[in-house]
């Protein structure tokens, strides 16, 4: 949920950030005034070469690291409890939050959202696992599981809105 709040400004920063090649199109126009030629151009339109693909990858890459380390980190939970593996999501969620606010290449960004796939993956499951352990009755756990959804839900409801405003009032 934390690459949530970013989702908004992810395409305009990696465009000033010259991820991408571009390629400009202009428009001519020439005037003749007071016996002498001006000639302008204005831009356009541009084209932004491989930026939506890399930006598709890039969203997307977080849940295919996911896919791959949720069998693992299930394992581990399995066998060593909830609270380790739950830190140290935490601590990889952390590194790669870092990573993001200091990040100024394509390759730099998609590193850390690979890595928040591998954070999500040990945390998700982790507290999924401590809510499971906490709340022995079936309906003390919906309850505690839907709680914990819908704050899920609620972040991804409102945090692209506040990535955005907060980038329109302080940039990155």
């Amino acid at each position: 949920m934390l690459f949530m709040v970013i989702v908004p400004i992810i395409p305009d920063y990696l465009r000033r950030v010259n991820a991408w090649d571009v390629f400009r199109f202009y428009e001519y126009s020439s005037k003749f005034i007071n016996g002498t030629w001006y000639n302008t151009s204005t831009e356009v339109d541009a084209y932004y070469e491989g930026e939506s693909t890399n930006l598709g990858f890039l969203f997307a890459c977080k849940a295919m690291v996911a896919l791959c380390a949720n069998p693992v980190s299930g394992t581990l939970i399995d066998r060593v409890g909830y609270v380790l593996p739950m830190v140290f999501g935490l601590f990889v969620m952390f590194v790669s939050t870092s990573t993001f606010a200091f990040g100024e290449t394509y390759s730099l960004l998609l590193t850390a959202r690979c890595m928040q796939g591998v954070g999500s993956a040990f945390a998700d499951a982790a507290a999924l696992a401590m809510i499971a352990d906490r709340f022995t009755e079936e309906t003390e756990r919906n309850r505690a599981l839907g709680i914990a959804l819908a704050f899920v839900s609620f972040g991804f409801l409102f945090a692209p809105p506040f990535g955005g405003i907060l980038y329109e009032w302080k940039g990155k």
